[in-house]
């Protein structure tokens, strides 16, 4: 007779009673029997914790082994209710680092004073993923009225590459 998978320690010990009586084995009053019947018990246990917890017990009757089932029982079922917190990411956002990868191509919109544009492609401007370095002759100071739409995406890229 051995522990089922889904039968707790108590039941089992429960079981093993019964059908110790109906075998006519009289292990309530005799000591060896008793003892016997302990070692029986514990060999049969699925819980090697708790096996290893009794074996290092020194029980003197079936109700101390009984109250000892009864309160890992109790420890368990209270075990089981419990829910752990919820893990919490250090970082904003839950982002982890190194992985963050932006689900669409980053674009921003051109304001065009001189010369309105209808198409919205021609609005947009796509950020590159090659740098590209702007030598300081070639920028120039002017206001940003005179500067062309091409120049725009000049400064968007020193932007991007600037940080």
């Amino acid at each position: 007779m051995t522990q089922k998978k889904t039968e707790a320690p108590l039941e089992f010990f429960y079981r093993l009673n019964r059908v110790a009586d109906k075998a006519g084995i009289n292990f309530r009053k005799s000591f060896k029997e008793r003892e016997r019947h302990f070692k029986v018990f514990m060999k049969k246990l699925l819980d090697s914790s708790l096996r290893s917890t009794l074996q290092g017990q020194r029980l003197h009757s079936l109700e101390d082994l009984e109250f000892v089932l009864k309160q890992y029982e109790e420890m368990h079922q209270d075990d089981d209710y419990e829910t752990p917190p919820p893990r919490r990411e250090s970082r904003p956002d839950y982002m982890s680092a190194g992985k963050f990868r932006p689900k669409r191509p980053a674009k921003t919109y051109v304001a065009q004073s001189k010369v309105e544009s209808s198409s919205e492609d021609e609005k947009q401007v796509h950020f590159q993923e090659t740098t590209e370095e702007i030598p300081e002759q070639e920028v120039e100071t002017g206001s940003s009225e005179s500067q062309h739409p091409e120049d725009w995406s000049q400064v968007y890229r020193a932007m991007e590459n600037a940080g």
